[in-house]
């Protein structure tokens, strides 16, 4: 072969490979499984500690064992809005300073005297608009939202899924929308232009700030044992780094089409987080 043509070679490769390694990482697609780990109570679970809802300092433990192995954050998928056990209570709110967790909340205008949202976990931008709106909810009691990174709303079980609700008047994060900051380490930009902006990666939704995702039905949700969590038996090489979101599949769940509702959150949060 002459030399002239393997040195054309060798130039194209080296340009083919310089850019690829110029791209922004939003060409390349997002895994998963690589940045969350989702974790249930099921009924193992159920049948070891009663039913569901559990004393907190449960709860608190398997946050607590996420922070010692090097968990990112965590997303607690319940909704805390009412004191329970004051040892179980102090137990969690200690666990919630460990690392950054993001609570649940949601609109529900029929709740007559909802907890104060503290003002840190509304848009500074009040113009932002949302197709959920309310002025009450369940909101996490301030024992517990005082020391969270972060409060979420979960107001939908189909697509589109709103990455911005309005609450009395202030925009405020989806949970989902929390979860996907908190893996990839950086808080969304809010754009005027329909559009949402992660660093580099921009994400078009529609004049309602939703987004329309497609779950594939084939996809199952690898989940981890809540059981082996709270006792310290999953190889922390499986939460390191990693968003670790611990939500409720027991025999009482709320079910759409056959799947928890807490599976189906997961879903609709991969399918998002790996269109980014």
């Amino acid at each position: 072969m002459p030399s002239s043509f393997t040195s054309k070679i060798v130039r194209h490769r080296i340009r083919v490979f310089l850019t690829l390694l110029l791209l922004p990482t939003a060409a390349f697609a997002k895994d998963f499984s690589n940045d969350f780990a989702v974790v249930l109570i099921d009924q193992a679970s159920e049948e070891r500690f009663g039913s569901y809802p559990f004393d907190r300092s449960i709860i608190a433990q398997a946050v607590e064992r996420s922070a010692t192995a090097g968990a990112k954050g965590v997303v607690l998928k319940f909704i805390f809005d009412q004191p329970r056990s004051p040892s179980g209570d102090a137990a969690l709110a200690k666990a919630l300073s460990r690392l950054p967790v993001a609570l649940q909340a949601r609109i529900d205008d029929t709740e007559k005297a909802p907890n104060p949202l503290p003002e840190r976990f509304s848009l500074a931008d009040r113009a932002v608009k949302s197709g959920v709106v309310g002025s009450s909810g369940w909101i996490p009691i301030g024992q517990f939202s005082g020391p969270a990174a972060d409060v979420g709303f979960v107001d939908f079980a189909s697509s589109p899924i709103p990455l911005i609700e309005t609450y009395q008047n202030r925009p405020v994060k989806s949970l989902v929308l929390c979860a996907v900051e908190l893996a990839l380490g950086t808080k969304a930009v809010i754009r005027s232009s329909q559009a949402i902006l992660f660093d580099k990666s921009e994400i078009r939704v529609d004049a309602l700030n939703r987004i329309s995702v497609q779950v594939a039905p084939d996809r199952s949700i690898s989940t981890l044992p809540f059981n082996d969590l709270f006792d310290g038996k999953l190889d922390p090489a499986t939460l390191r780094n990693k968003v670790v979101i611990i939500g409720y599949d027991g025999t009482n769940t709320p079910r759409i089409g056959g799947v928890g509702i807490h599976r189906l959150f997961v879903q609709y949060l991969r399918a998002f987080y790996e269109a980014i």
